[in-house]
């Protein structure tokens, strides 16, 4: 388990709209508002969210728990992933968290800016820092302990 300071997050997502890091959160949150409005959305699951770095970074700030779910449409392993995913959306534990999906071919900046080593890996923070992730998981139970965490 690796955890992600707040503003270590703020700082690797200003990383993926500018050059340099903003100076401040706030900076980094409008930042990630501008790149956001040429990104074209893509369908994903009614309990799922079209990764946006407004989405993410706006849930971070509130202290939310954000689950993302890094996938390929082409990767074997996500499609097993997803029908467990999608079920695990359904637990009452994850009624106010922000579920995201990252298109792992689409959203690069993201993926570098984390350092997500493939598709089919999958992130729960809570207030701001990364507290799990899980690469190429197909086990439910395990993907349970991650996506809920205490709650599992």
């Amino acid at each position: 388990m690796r955890i992600i300071p707040l503003a270590a997050t703020a700082a690797a997502l200003a990383a993926c709209t500018t050059e340099t890091p903003a100076a401040d959160t706030t900076d980094s949150y409008a930042m990630l508002l501008e790149a956001d409005a040429d990104r074209a959305a893509k369908d994903v699951p009614a309990a799922w969210t079209d990764f946006t770095g407004a989405a993410f970074a706006e849930a971070q700030a509130e202290g939310r728990t954000v689950i993302v779910d890094v996938y390929a449409d082409w990767c074997p392993t996500c499609k097993a992933q997803a029908p467990i995913l999608d079920e695990l959306a359904e637990e009452e534990a994850l009624d106010d968290a922000l579920l995201l999906k990252v298109d792992y071919d689409r959203d690069k900046d993201f993926v570098r800016a984390l350092r997500i080593p493939r598709q089919s890996t999958v992130l729960r923070f809570e207030n701001g820092e990364e507290v799990q992730r899980s690469v190429a998981e197909t086990d439910p139970m395990r993907l349970r302990d991650v996506v809920l965490g205490d709650a599992a």
